[in-house]
């Protein structure tokens, strides 16, 4: 029996889709839930003899005990007037660009393959989808203790996921424009 005329017409739509599937199932991990959670600070350090000071057991400032651990910096969480720090590592930036352009790569094209849009609509709801990916990612993280929220992540992200989704519009356009020029090349002029 014959595949389905659907699945023979749309195999190409269908495989793209799978794969933007599960590439945005591995991002969302990658983002969620890929670092295992810190240990308790109430557990007694192993190396330094349990009590903090430094092994000696003594505090030099007269008080008897250990002294208070500073809180951490705070984060500035998702705050959209928080302008982006200079001090970002490198790895950090690079890191969520490039995770997030083939996301916004196969978004457009999984997007642009529906016959309800139209390529450049496919290529904006791609982009549109890959940084809604990345948001909820972002709100859920701030829900976490041992994860961090931060605006240059949902920035780096979607500058990520726009290269992708321009990508991929351009070899779209490239390739219509070459099969156009092949289908025009095939044809033989009248001659009358």
């Amino acid at each position: 029996m014959d595949p389905p005329t659907f699945l023979r017409s749309h195999w190409k739509a269908i495989s793209v889709w799978v794969v933007f599937i599960i590439y945005a199932c591995l991002v969302i991990y990658i983002l969620t839930g890929s670092l295992p959670p810190e240990p308790p600070e109430d557990k007694p350090d192993p190396i330094d003899g349990g009590d903090g000071g430094g092994g000696d057991g003594g505090s030099t400032d007269g008080g008897g005990g250990t002294p208070e651990p500073q809180p951490p910096e705070p984060s500035p969480g998702l705050s959209p007037i928080y302008t982006i720090r200079d001090n970002v590592p490198r790895f950090d930036v690079i890191g969520n660009i490039a995770l997030f352009i083939p996301l916004g790569f196969l978004g457009a094209l999984a997007l642009g393959f529906l016959p309800i849009f139209n390529r450049p609509v496919g290529g904006f709801l791609g982009f549109m989808t890959a940084l809604l990916i990345s948001d909820l990612c972002e709100v859920y993280q701030m829900s976490q203790t041992y994860r961090i929220a931060e605006t240059e992540d949902v920035y780096y992200n979607g500058m990520g996921a726009f290269i992708g989704a321009a990508v991929a519009m351009v070899l779209i356009l490239i390739i219509f424009v070459v099969l156009k020029q092949l289908k025009k090349g095939g044809e033989e002029p009248d001659e009358a």
